[in-house]
């Protein structure tokens, strides 16, 4: 989570209040493997450059 905070540039407490409320934490089989996932705000995506690529995915405007 420390991580998707450093990306996002969100605060690390939003980060994780986004994960436990609207996403999940799944713990994987294999040795040291945790996936994150949250609702990330558009705006945040279009900031670090990858807002292009959801809207394409996802036929947004």
């Amino acid at each position: 989570m420390k991580r998707a905070a450093s990306v996002t540039g969100l605060p690390y407490d939003e980060v994780l209040n986004r994960a436990t409320i609207t996403g999940s934490i799944d713990i994987s089989r294999l040795p040291g493997t945790v996936r994150v996932t949250f609702l990330c705000p558009m705006n945040v995506l279009d900031r670090i450059g990858i807002g292009h690529v959801v809207r394409e995915k996802y036929d947004l405007p």
